[in-house]
């Protein structure tokens, strides 16, 4: 007994704990109570010949069958997944009969015959029963059971005689002259109190109100006894029962609970652990171990759940490429010569006849941020094709200065018409305002006074005449707007010690290197650069004068030697060179001096100022040649003795200011030889910066 309870207990304590599990799952199902009734129909399967202690001379009992019931009551509770644990409780009748025929001689009248007789056992059992059963509802309203069926029997009980069968009406035994005999009957000797089986069935439920709480539900199940019934002897039972329950399950009274809202947050903390690994080709990562951590933190009217995973990697990973670099010197010394030279400019816009248009000839520009003066090439033309940029760079650079504009037409081909002549100065001012942003009132147009030809006019009678009396004349009193525009050269090579520097990158990455790259810089202005892909080799620059121009004395040549590897991964090194720049004993100076009027030798005023402040500087052991040219209009006699003539009153001025100088050459060119940068007198730009002089200052500095 005690056992059965333990099983049942077992039994339940698992259900209750499923249950439990899936609470949420389970949340508004009811328990279920009810009553069954069955009927069985019960299987004896023996092998015996005798109870124990009682004679029988039966040769074997194998088989029988008898009637019985099962009724009592049941419980069940709802699982997930279709699933109910149950118990039933209830009473059982297991009664059967065991029936063996055998042949036997029987007394008829004063005759022995054959006959036959029949052994009968039979079995009143009564037990009461726990039976605990999962149910698996398969289909709609239809479930599988599977149980076990625990008895404790509370009777059994047996009557045991024997019967004449044959002949059926008359004989008697011998031994006892009736019909029947060893007639026994009590309580079965050695009783197993404990009958045990295994239960297999089915069942099917419908309901018997609209509340769906009242249910009948017809049943089949068989039981398989699993032990004997009395100790010792081979007798089990098996019974087929079938019937009915009847099932109430209650409505569930919902009572409302306070929920209080759960917040999840997840935190993720990734640490990384870097190692540098020498020859590996791509750097990896050792991903390492998570730890969880759940932290749980209640408020008034929420509660917050936060899981933190911690993870820390490792990063294996190539160093940065290692940069090494030498030079072949520390110092590079510098030899040059250097020519300065002053370059005017001619502040006249020209037209084509009876236009006011601007030539193509003239440049214009888009953006005042493309240009500059000094990056325009070392060429008297090139500076008058830019005139107008020119005049427009220098007016913003000086906010405060004025230009007048002079508008002139040609008195033979145009008839000194002041209209068209107007017209050319607001082409010129309308340039100026609208490309260099210049105020309207910084500009003035001159009054004009027919008829509107220069004060000095070109006689000439042919086209090139002609060409020069079309123009506009710009005027200014500051001389900054004016004034020439000096650049500075080398007048020969420039001689470098050592004249290479050579670069040795020995002891930097040479594997898994992509490229490199060496720049040098002085004062952030580049000088040279060199660069390579794979790894870095020896490398030299060979300087030039470019180099020369660029490099100042006294100043470090800043080298930096950059390499990148196949993962984009780069490193620099920065060494300096010293710069000795060595310049010769002397210096060339050279100074055109523009404009003389057409077939004049005066100077002008500003050309006078300008020429002074160019020589203030000039030793007296110095030397000056002053060279004279002229245009093409006049015969070449003429034109060689304008040209002395305006070389020797430049002399004399030279002169005038350095009564200390020693030597000043003078020659006369005429026509015969182009000034410095010009190749032609086609054009009238040509021919008025033809009308010039030449000073060209020697300086010793020793």
């Amino acid at each position: 007994m005690k056992k059965l309870l333990l099983i049942l207990l077992s039994f339940f304590s698992f259900g209750e704990f499923l249950f439990s599990d899936e609470k949420s799952e389970l949340e508004g199902l009811n328990p279920t109570y009810g009553l069954y009734f069955n009927y069985n129909f019960n299987i004896y399967n023996v092998n015996f010949r005798q109870l124990p202690g009682v004679p029988s001379c039966c040769p074997k009992f194998e088989t029988g069958t008898g009637n019985g019931l099962a009724a009592g009551a049941l419980y069940e509770l709802s699982l997930p997944y279709n699933l109910n644990i149950g118990l039933r409780a209830g009473f059982n009748i297991l009664n059967g009969t065991l029936q063996q025929t055998e042949p036997t001689l029987v007394k008829v009248d004063t005759n022995i015959v054959n006959g036959k007789f029949e052994h009968v056992l039979k079995a009143t059992i009564y037990n009461i029963s726990a039976e605990p059963i999962l149910s698996w509802n398969f289909y709609d309203n239809f479930s599988f059971h599977f149980g076990a069926h625990l008895g404790y029997t509370i009777l059994s009980t047996f009557k045991q005689y024997e019967s004449i069968l044959e002949p059926a009406d008359r004989g008697v035994f011998v031994d006892s002259r009736s019909r029947v005999r060893n007639d026994t009957s009590g309580d079965i000797p050695d009783i197993n109190k404990i009958y045990s089986a295994l239960m297999l069935g089915v069942s099917a439920r419908f309901p018997l109100n609209n509340q769906n709480t009242l249910f009948i539900c017809p049943e089949i199940f068989y039981n398989i006894g699993l032990n004997d019934v009395v100790n010792g002897i081979n007798w089990k039972i098996n019974s087929l029962r079938f019937g009915a329950s009847f099932r109430w399950i209650p409505k569930k009274t919902y009572i409302k609970d306070t929920i209080i809202p759960e917040e999840k947050i997840y935190r993720f903390i990734l640490d990384t652990i870097l190692v540098e690994k020498e020859n590996i080709e791509k750097s990896y990562v050792t991903l390492g171990k998570p730890f969880r951590d759940l932290k749980i933190d209640s408020f008034p009217n929420k509660i917050v759940i936060t899981e933190i995973i911690k993870r820390t990697d490792t990063l294996n990973k190539r160093p940065n490429p290692k940069v090494n670099m030498a030079f072949n010197t520390p110092i590079i010394s510098i030899s040059s010569q250097f020519i300065s030279e002053a370059y005017p400019i001619l502040p006249i816009v020209f037209f084509d006849n009876n236009s006011a248009e601007l030539q193509p000839y003239y440049k214009r520009i888009d953006s005042r941020k493309n240009y500059a003066t000094n990056l325009l090439p070392n060429e008297p033309l090139k500076y008058h094709e830019n005139i107008l940029n020119i005049i427009g760079e220098r007016m913003l650079l000086n906010p405060h200065t004025k230009i007048t504009l002079k508008g002139f037409s040609d008195s033979s081909t145009e008839d000194g018409d002041c209209d068209l002549a107007k017209n050319r100065c607001e082409t010129v001012k309308s340039y100026l305002v609208g490309s260099w942003n210049i105020e309207p009132e910084r500009i003035n147009i001159a009054p004009l006074k027919s008829p509107c030809v220069p004060k000095l006019v070109t006689h000439t009678r042919n086209d090139s005449g002609y060409a020069e009396n079309r123009r506009v004349e710009i005027l200014s009193d500051n001389d900054e707007l004016l004034s020439p525009i000096y650049k500075k050269h080398i007048g020969k090579s420039s001689t470098f010690s050592p004249p290479l520097v050579k670069i040795d990158p020995s002891g930097s990455s040479t594997q898994f290197i992509k490229s490199w790259e060496i720049n040098a810089t002085q004062e952030g202005i580049p000088i040279f650069n060199l660069r390579g892909n794979g790894k870095p080799i020896p490398t030299e620059h060979l300087f030039s004068d470019e180099n020369a121009l660029r490099l100042k004395s006294n100043s470090p040549l800043d080298i930096t030697m950059s390499i990148t590897d196949i993962d984009g991964n780069t490193s620099t090194q920065t060494k300096s060179i010293n710069i000795v720049n060595d310049t010769s004993d002397s210096e060339t100076e050279r100074l055109s001096l523009i404009l003389f009027k057409v077939s004049s030798d005066a100077i002008p005023e500003q050309n006078k100022r300008i020429l002074k402040q160019f020589i203030k500087d000039v030793t007296p052991q110095s030397s000056i040649m002053v060279k004279g040219y002229s245009d093409i209009l006049g015969d070449d006699d003429k034109n060689r003795s304008l040209a002395e003539r305006r070389a020797k009153k430049t002399a004399e001025i030279i002169l005038n200011s350095k009564p200390e100088i020693q030597s000043v050459d003078i020659i006369g060119y005429g026509s015969l030889e182009y000034p410095r940068g010009i190749s032609s007198y086609s054009t009238p730009p040509e021919r008025f910066l033809s009308r010039t002089v030449q000073i060209e200052i020697q300086k010793n500095k020793k």
